[in-house]
């Protein structure tokens, strides 16, 4: 009974951010070690792990804790302790370690098994750790909007009116996590009248939220001083301005990082989505310090690239083609264009075997600006071409367009062959029939 109260008081202290929850969970190993393990045990065992990861930034340690739990759990009911152990474990500690894409099923798992245990909280969980995993390791967009659109539904869905005032109760996570990142998907995607019939018919559940604009949710988030959801937004904007080339606006966005981040806010401690902005973060500032010549804009690129090469030690899975993109950006701004473009090809091939679809992209442009701007036109050309594709086969069409565009005014108005409507990539055929099974399965 004491073990379930002390489960009960790390969820507890998870919500309001505290990190008793951590020292609660050291009690349970505690008393398991001198009196026996129990099924809540497993769980507590899980929190221990990502303390040690995100309060001690032991991440070993906490992997190793993490593999320990994994065996614990094998000797009770494990549907039952899904929800929070996936959630904690591949939300929070394995994604250290193991290839990003792996991370994904099972946090699907602790999804499913939530609603179906009526957890509501776990299901809150692991659908935030789902779709922000699924869109850093690249999973296709179509594929990937038609998810949100399914969970999106699954969450409002239970919510609705408050029974004495009769004004509609929002959901939080649909508010502040799904439709940030739907807003995102759909600015990459398509424009609607470009595509198939079968995703002609969005069913994004608009009328359940209350702010439809990245800025809006952004500054409700600040003002309520939700930092983890400010955080989450603003990095998923400074990607796509990357990816967008809007180097203007990724500027801003890093400032306003740095104002509210690295500045004044310490209690992110080791969490994961910090990398990604760190990454992309390397790459505006080694833009502007070639772009600009300043100082400031080369330390940071630097510092950041430091910090990817110590990550890289614990998962060169996830981290080696961040690495090499980020040396290649700092060899081209130091003038060692050798060594710049073995690293870019580098970094295109472990993208490429890492499966990192989006990043392939993002690496292959930037090697076709360094080639075009050192002069080896024919290289330069390639690499757009394979940029132009990899956009494609991601589902990031938008974004495609932009770069042909740039391949047209460079090398002439024939050096792309025009492509149908139809002329869709195999990614795309596949993601259409997900959506279809996906959709079905909303609808049981």
């Amino acid at each position: 009974r004491a073990m379930k109260i002390m489960s009960s008081l790390i969820v507890y202290y998870h919500m309001q951010k505290s990190f008793l929850g951590s020292y609660i969970s050291s009690r349970m190993i505690e008393m398991s070690m001198d009196n026996g393990h129990c099924e809540h045990s497993v769980f507590g065992a899980a929190v221990f792990a990502s303390a040690l990861v995100n309060n001690l930034e032991d991440i070993n340690e906490g992997s190793a804790w993490g593999r320990t739990t994994l065996s614990l759990m094998k000797m009770y009911d494990k549907e039952i302790l899904v929800p929070s152990i996936n959630s904690t474990l591949y939300g929070m500690v394995f994604v250290w370690t193991e290839p990003l894409q792996s991370t994904l099923e099972p946090l699907a798992q602790g999804i499913r098994q939530s609603f179906a245990m009526g957890n509501v909280e776990f299901a809150i969980i692991n659908t935030m750790y789902y779709i922000a995993r699924s869109f850093r390791s690249g999973k296709n967009i179509r594929v990937l909007a038609r998810e949100l659109e399914a969970l999106a539904c699954q969450h409002g869905n239970r919510f609705g009116n408050d029974a004495s005032s009769g004004t509609p109760l929002y959901s939080p996570l649909l508010q502040y996590y799904l439709t940030p990142l739907y807003i995102i998907l759909r600015g990459l995607e398509e424009e609607k009248k470009d595509l198939p019939k079968e995703e002609e018919e969005a069913i994004f559940p608009w009328e359940k939220i209350q702010h439809i604009n990245n800025d809006d949710i952004m500054d409700v988030a600040l003002k309520t001083e939700q930092f983890l959801c400010f955080h989450s937004i603003l990095s998923y904007e400074t990607m796509k301005a990357v990816i967008c080339r809007d180097m203007d606006n990724a500027l801003k966005l890093m400032d306003l990082y740095v104002e509210h981040f690295q500045l004044k806010i310490k209690d992110l401690k080791l969490k994961y989505a910090v990398t990604h902005h760190i990454f992309y973060e390397a790459l505006i500032n080694f833009h502007f310090a070639r772009l600009m010549d300043k100082d400031l804009h080369r330390i940071r690129g630097e510092n950041a690239f430091r910090q990817i090469q110590e990550w890289s030690n614990y998962s060169n899975w996830n981290f080696l083609n961040k690495l090499l993109l980020i040396e290649a950006e700092l060899h081209y701004t130091g003038k060692d264009f050798d060594r710049a473009a073995k690293c870019y090809e580098a970094s295109i091939e472990a993208a490429r075997k890492h499966t990192f679809i989006h990043e392939e992209a993002v690496a292959s442009e930037l090697a076709g600006i360094f080639f075009l701007d050192i002069g080896l036109l024919p290289k330069a050309k390639m690499y757009f071409l394979h940029a132009i594709e990899c956009f494609k086969n991601w589902g990031a069409f938008v974004v495609a367009r932009r770069v042909e565009a740039s391949v047209r005014s460079n090398f002439g108005a024939d050096s792309i062959q025009p492509r149908t409507v139809n002329d869709l990539p195999l990614e795309s055929v596949i993601a259409l029939k997900e959506v279809a099974s996906r959709k079905r399965q909303c609808e049981d």
